[in-house]
């Protein structure tokens, strides 16, 4: 309740024409028949009789101080029911001056429902959540003590309809709408921004903050929006530190890319663009790592796309002594094949064997200086994929280094099948040897260039064709299958006297009973090597294709696949 009472005035009041001199005003609490008191005087000292007879003109002078229910009768009135002229339910009457205490009012516990006014603000306090506000403030300031959540509803309001979370010292401006409906006008947090959220979610990501900034204008590329995060160096206060962003590349209605981007200080210059991030592809591109310690990754100076293989930091060796530890390899072998790529230099030890195993198809060793090979890489049977098994009946599978051999046929007559040719990019380079026609399979043709730029491609698949498979209505022998290939790639290669190299195929199989066509052998892959500077002190290097099955009784020998080539590119 107010400390004053408001003046006001009603009527005069007619009836039927005639002025109602003397007419009776009830006056209960709003909504019931439970006396409410009006008064003669401002200070609330003399309470007006019930009922308040109104002067010779028909007009009542009181004043009033809340939310009454006033009913007004005719001069004969014998009660609230009788000779009624107006019911006033919900009739309220302000002190402007009084009614809003202009003041803190006593702290209110948190509860479901609390009561607000008549102060201007007051303290909650507790952790309760609360869902419902009541009180006649058309507004009000809250101060909380404790952290609890605002639960948003129909008659509680939230910013972005959320379940509100609000902590200690934090101050929120609440409006009443009426009806008993309040709105959160305003939220001041008191130790920095906090967005705070809460639905029934379980395995979903919520939007909490939306950051907008449109135009008037007509976009284009390079329209976006950027938040600065600032704070204070030496000689700024404050000073810019960070400002991220997105923008797009693309505006087009339907076809809008963007990309997302960074902006960082570098040597007290101001902001610059130094990193972006860009889809050309609508799946994601997850980066994972698994460091028992921290780590620096730095990338070269230079335009690079990652690729299919592995990225290792050097000095690196293999080996007996090795200072590598990136992979581990069992006693003196071990296996490796794809793209590796080492900064510095690498060094495969003597009495090492590296092998690369069947249907990988080939090996890649890159590095940024000294590439020194002292042990040996085989590749022998390593091609991509396998021959024909006997009893297949086909021809042989496609490589990229080396066609494959045909199987042989038999006397009946009967043909056998070709070997798998050498493909790039769909391409036939050179086909495979034919199977041979109630005779013996043809050897595969030798290829004596190659697509070098196509080395480093994750989508080349390197390496020898199988052979054909033999003939005897599906029981000749099987192709072999094909030789990996092998690149080494560095500014300076150096194979030493002990490096050993081999890339052949493997052999066809032979016939099990007679009239089987033996089976067309493997091709070999290739060895590369792209350097600035290159040295050979007398490295064995094989390259041979896989021998031909034989055939058994009345068939005929499949073929051998075509041997590999060994191609040295100096670049300045």
């Amino acid at each position: 309740m107010s400390t004053y009472a408001q003046f006001y005035q009603l009527g005069p009041f007619f009836s039927g024409g005639t002025l109602q001199a003397s007419a009776k005003l009830y006056h209960y609490a709003a909504g019931t028949s439970t006396l409410k008191d009006i008064y003669e005087d401002r200070a609330k000292a003399t309470p007006l009789d019930q009922p308040f007879v109104s002067d010779a003109n028909g007009v009542f002078n009181f004043f009033g101080d809340g939310i009454y229910k006033l009913i007004i009768c005719g001069p004969d009135s014998v009660g609230p029911a009788s000779d009624v002229l107006y019911t006033l339910d919900n009739f309220q009457i302000l002190d402007p001056q009084s009614e809003i205490t202009w003041g803190e009012g006593v702290a209110v516990a948190s509860a479901s429902t609390i009561a607000l006014g008549p102060e201007i603000w007051t303290h909650i306090s507790g952790s309760t959540n609360i869902s419902t506000i009541t009180g006649t403030n058309p507004w009000a300031w809250v101060v909380f003590d404790g952290n609890l959540t605002l639960n948003y509803s129909a008659n509680l309001l939230t910013p972005a309809s959320i379940n509100l979370a609000v902590r200690a010292g934090d101050v929120v401006l609440l409006l009443n709408e009426g009806s008993g409906v309040w709105r959160v006008a305003s939220h001041y947090q008191a130790d920095g921004l906090l967005i705070a959220t809460q639905d029934s979610r379980t395995n979903t990501s919520d939007v909490p903050l939306t950051v907008r900034s449109t135009t008037s204008g007509t976009p284009a590329a390079g329209m976006g929006t950027d938040i600065l995060l600032q704070a204070e160096s030496a000689d700024e206060a404050p000073s810019d530190v960070v400002q991220i962003g997105g923008t797009f590349s693309d505006v087009g209605s339907g076809t809008e890319d963007s990309y997302f981007r960074v902006l960082l200080r570098v040597a007290g210059a101001a902001l610059t663009e130094c990193w972006r991030w860009a889809a050309t592809g609508a799946y994601k591109g997850i980066f994972t790592h698994a460091n028992s310690a921290d780590r620096t990754y730095t990338l070269p100076n230079w335009d690079w796309n990652f690729i299919q293989g592995l990225i290792y930091a050097a000095p690196s060796s293999i080996g007996s002594g090795s200072t590598r530890t990136q992979e581990t390899f069992s006693s003196a072998t071990g296996n490796l094949s794809g793209i590796h790529f080492y900064t510095g230099d690498f060094t495969l030890n003597s009495a090492h064997t590296l092998t690369i195993p069947a249907g990988s198809g080939h090996l890649v060793i890159a590095c940024t200086g000294t590439l020194t090979i002292n042990g040996t890489i085989t590749g022998v049977g390593g091609g991509l994929l396998a021959g024909p098994s006997t009893g297949a009946d086909s021809v042989g599978s496609n490589g990229t280094s080396q066609p494959g051999g045909g199987g042989g046929g038999n006397s009946s007559p009967a043909n056998g099948f070709a070997g798998g040719g050498a493909i790039l990019h769909g391409l036939t380079i050179q086909a495979g040897g034919a199977g041979g026609v109630g005779a013996a399979g043809t050897a595969g043709t030798q290829i004596t260039g190659s697509s070098n730029k196509f080395l480093l491609s994750p989508y080349v698949d390197l390496g020898g064709a199988t052979g054909g498979s033999g003939i005897n209505g599906g029981s000749g022998g099987s192709g072999g299958r094909g030789g990996a290939s092998i690149a080494l790639i560095a500014p300076t290669v150096v194979l030493a006297a002990t490096a050993t190299f081999n890339t052949s195929g493997s052999a066809g199989g032979n016939g099990a009973v007679n009239g089987d066509g033996g089976g067309g052998g493997g091709g070999a892959g290739n060895l590369y090597v792209v350097t600035r500077s290159f040295t050979d002190s007398g490295a064995t290097i094989t390259l041979s294709g896989g021998a031909g099955g034989s055939g058994s009784g009345i068939g005929y020998a499949g073929a051998a696949g075509a041997a590999g080539v060994k191609q040295i590119m100096i670049y300045a």
